[in-house]
């Protein structure tokens, strides 16, 4: 089965890649607020990082939500909002040939993505309403993006020499800080229109209600009131947190009076029925066990 049949099954397993979408939603924000952070504490370098990965983590939530996966590899993330198709030597390299061993019972059927089609993403979103012609324009504007961000965090990160001259150098901090100040460009662009894809996702989906329950249940801290609580702990601006606020409003639909529903959809994706989670969350204490016993 694809990775699509496997996840419209049954109403868990369409909670559950709600779920996993919101997760890289967060990862999306969380990148660029620790990125806009450490810009403003002038560590530039690793600003730059984090706001390439955020545009990544985009990039892979707008493909995941059409085919549910997504090519792991950062060349062939980009190739896919650059080209017509991205073909993948074996399955590990998309994220469900790597992840499936994680998901229990039935998931050894799915068939990862062997190659992904910009056109598949284009016609699920002309599905939900989506302008696929202007959608196009942005993908290719993404693709462009992630191109030359790709190389430009590598070279921001890797080479020594921008490292260790990077405090207060005439020319090298000037540099570092127009690339900064142009990824965070980029990502003020490519966010917002993500967030507009989520929620293209939330509405065409036939769980759309219980979903913006989930995501407004205030007293459980869910949705964007979780994502708010925890960019408060990564940012020392208030400003920040101005930006991801206006960024997350569109998915802000309801208030949370429907409990419920909210409640249906953390019954499906809680640690213990959600395998998925239960089995990462296993695999990283056992890897941290394995540190510490070389570490200490």
């Amino acid at each position: 089965m694809t990775p699509e049949e496997y996840r419209n099954q049954d109403v868990r397993h369409q909670d559950q890649k709600f779920y996993t979408a919101f997760c890289l939603l967060g990862s999306a924000c969380n990148d660029y607020a620790v990125g806009v952070d450490l810009r403003r504490e002038q560590k530039l370098n690793w600003a730059a990082t984090a706001l390439y990965y955020s545009l990544v983590h985009c990039g892979r939530l707008a493909c995941f939500v059409a085919k549910g996966d997504f090519p792991t590899g950062h060349e062939q993330l980009k190739q896919l909002f650059e080209t017509e198709v991205v073909e993948l030597r074996q399955n590990g390299q998309s994220w469900i040939g790597h992840f499936r061993r994680h998901l229990g019972s039935g998931a050894s059927a799915i068939q990862p993505q062997l190659h992904f089609r910009q056109d598949d993403l284009l016609t699920y979103f002309a599905n939900t309403g989506e302008d696929a012609n202007n959608l196009r324009a942005t993908f290719s504007r993404w693709g462009q993006l992630l191109s030359k961000a790709k190389k430009l965090r590598e070279d921001s990160n890797y080479e020594g020499l921008l490292i260790s001259h990077e405090h207060n150098h005439v020319v090298v901090t000037e540099a570092l800080h127009r690339l900064v100040r142009r990824f965070s460009d980029a990502a003020e662009t490519v966010l917002p229109k993500t967030i507009l894809l989520m929620k293209r996702f939330l509405d065409s989906s036939g769980r759309g209600e219980p979903w913006y329950a989930f995501l407004n249940w205030r007293e459980e801290r869910q949705g964007p009131y979780y994502l708010e609580a925890l960019l408060q702990s990564r940012v020392n601006d208030g400003t920040v947190l101005d930006g991801i606020e206006d960024f997350l409003s569109p998915l802000r639909q309801i208030a949370d009076q429907h409990k419920p529903l909210a409640r249906g959809v953390l019954d499906n994706v809680k640690i213990g029925v959600f395998t998925g989670k239960t089995s990462l969350m296993d695999a990283f204490q056992n890897k941290i066990q394995e540190f510490e016993s070389i570490a200490l």
